[in-house]
């Protein structure tokens, strides 16, 4: 459903299908952080999409170092789920982080020399 690209500019969206391939748009939805996405990745119900990031300039719109958003429209809305330091687990702190399994309904990551951090995304 999902192509990601990377052509070293801003115009690099993900591009999305919703009729089994014949067009593909461009997914605007990912515009604040399309500089920064590394990987999208779908659970294994197939209900939620998870895309992760790194880097890109801290700001108020984009307050972490590494990201993960979550859809569960194939990519209309998206939620924050970083994290906000409550019940969740807090946030994402690492530099290198990076999407690496789902099993059931959790996400696992590894970070280079900090351990593995899960996150229970459905």
């Amino acid at each position: 459903k999902f192509i990601l690209r990377n052509r070293g500019n801003f115009d690099n969206l993900p591009l999305r299908t919703q009729d089994g391939g014949a067009t593909w748009y461009p997914l605007h939805s990912v515009t604040p952080i399309v500089s920064s996405i590394r990987k999208l990745s779908y659970s294994w119900s197939g209900k939620t999409l998870v895309l992760f990031g790194n880097g890109g300039v801290q700001s108020t719109g984009h307050p972490h170092t590494a990201y993960l958003w979550k859809t569960m429209d194939d990519g209309d809305t998206w939620t924050d789920e970083t994290g906000d330091g409550g019940d969740d687990g807090g946030f994402i702190v690492t530099n290198n982080a990076g999407m690496n399994q789902w099993y059931g309904t959790t996400l696992y990551f590894a970070s280079m020399g900090q351990g593995i951090f899960a996150k229970e995304m459905e």
